[in-house]
């Protein structure tokens, strides 16, 4: 159906303008669906002509509509100017980037004619309607509870910007604390490495800890307890004496069996590390390890 002249005619058949609004919808754009690969809308602004008489609508997009009425100036002639003015009235009411402040199209809390009427009145912001007064608030239907309504969104949206803005300062916080832990946590790897090199240090052969006295993986760096050898007697030579038969001098690091057995067992593990003997954690044991391998003297 198009929009012509019995269109615009009432029931006493004079010719009278139709009611036209304008809205936005949601256009599906082929193009742009087979660029992107996915469906995809875009918004275009249309009109909506009611008929004076009973009631028909069409819909059309605003370039049609005006395309059309261009194109018919003997029926539109006194009221396309108007219809134009109409919709640039409209688009820079529903113009969200153009105001300072919320745009009450983008608030939940207004239905689609609170929000028409209160734009066609020039409340384009929530905040404009926050700030009415008594008497102009009363003008509108349930403006006073609308009212308050706006000043409780503006209220909770800035406390929402407060606890926002406290989040980030306990996330900087937060973020300070974790290098803070990084860092003491490298520094205590470092200290364990040292610790455990300082164990390998004070490791006896084969895998015997001098300190605990208990025997440890034979991968361990196998090194000399400088504290037990500090512990070990030091062996008198005995002196020449005078025409006295040349006998064969036995190595001056290898003790006789008594010497031997008033060692400790700290300078008894000693005597066996020097002398490549793995030290029993009983002495008589050790002692026979050491007659073994031939390490003492005056046997």
């Amino acid at each position: 159906m198009s929009v012509d002249a019995s269109f615009m005619r009432g029931i006493d058949n004079k010719r009278r303008p139709p009611k036209v609004s304008y809205k936005k919808r949601a256009r599906f754009d082929q193009a742009l669906t087979n660029r992107n690969g996915r469906s995809t809308y875009v918004d275009e602004d249309v009109a909506e002509i009611t008929s004076p008489d009973n009631g028909v609508t069409l819909t059309m997009t605003v370039k049609e509509w005006f395309a059309k009425i261009d194109k018919d100036p003997a029926n539109y002639l006194h009221w396309s100017a108007a219809y134009k003015q109409m919709y640039r009235d409209w688009k820079e009411a529903h113009d969200t980037e153009a105001v300072d402040g919320t745009h009450i199209s983008n608030w939940s809390l207004l239905s689609p004619g609170q929000c028409e009427t209160y734009l066609h009145a020039n409340y384009r912001t929530i905040e404009s309607i926050a700030e009415m007064t008594d008497e102009v608030a009363t003008t509108f239907d349930g403006g006073l509870f609308i009212r308050s309504k706006a000043r409780y969104w503006i209220n909770s949206a800035e406390d929402i910007g407060g606890i926002t803005s406290e989040i980030a300062s306990l996330k900087a916080e937060n973020e300070t604390l974790l290098a803070d832990v990084q860092l003491k946590g490298q520094k205590i790897a470092e200290m364990k490495s040292e610790l455990d090199r300082l164990t390998a240090h004070f490791t006896g052969k084969e895998g015997y800890d001098v300190i605990a006295g208990r025997v440890q993986p034979v991968g361990l760096q196998i090194v000399r307890d400088a504290r037990s050898a500090d512990a070990q007697p030091q062996v008198v030579a005995p002196q020449p004496v005078e025409n006295a038969p040349v006998v064969q001098q036995q190595p001056s690091t290898l003790l006789t069996l008594d010497a031997v057995k008033v060692l400790d067992m700290a300078a008894l593990r000693s005597y066996c590390y020097e002398h490549n003997v793995k030290p029993s954690t009983a002495k008589a044991e050790t002692y026979e390890r050491l007659i073994e391998a031939k390490q003492l003297t005056g046997i």
